[in-house]
């Protein structure tokens, strides 16, 4: 963590506590950037993001493959819950009462959101990210806080400037 964060953390008056679960409570992988096609999706896992703070995000990032070159319009899913275990896990174990059926979803699609197998096969680009202080978000979380917003703003400029979002 930065001294410039804390600082500007210090100057909005904002207190932290430690985490209440780490991605291996819920037996998620351990962080490790892979890259692999499979079932018509380029998929890059555990994507460092820098920040202005000196930390990192990490993004789940779903291309479609096969397009050819260019770049794709993005729908990024910014969550606290954690891009490690998946929608279909949730609808298997957890939310039997919602209605959502595991063979609804895909195996990549993330808690509360977007289905890339959906959403790629659109010619979208589906990014999960891991906030600031959260499973492997590196950093303190400060939930809809300044200092968030600065950091979504951070990976929106990386990815506009297109450095994982080429096909």
């Amino acid at each position: 963590m930065s001294d410039k964060f804390d600082l500007r953390a210090q100057e909005l008056g904002m207190k932290f506590r430690p985490p209440l679960a780490h991605p291996s409570t819920v037996n998620a992988p351990p962080r490790n950037y892979t890259q692999e096609t499979k079932d018509g999706l380029l998929i890059s896992r555990d994507v460092a993001i820098p920040t202005r703070y000196g930390n990192h995000l990490f993004a789940d990032i779903f291309l479609p493959a096969g397009l050819g070159t260019g770049k794709v319009a993005p729908i990024i899913c910014y969550t606290p819950y954690g891009k490690q275990v998946g929608m279909k896990y949730y609808s298997e174990h957890i939310l039997h009462a919602t209605g959502i059926h595991p063979s609804h979803v895909s195996e990549y699609a993330g808690f509360e959101a977007a289905d890339p197998m959906v959403f790629c096969a659109r010619g979208y680009a589906v990014l999960n990210v891991d906030i600031p202080g959260l499973w492997y978000g590196e950093g303190k979380a400060s939930f809809v806080s300044p200092l968030e917003a600065e950091a979504f703003y951070d990976l929106i400029e990386v990815m506009v400037r297109g450095v994982h979002l080429t096909v």
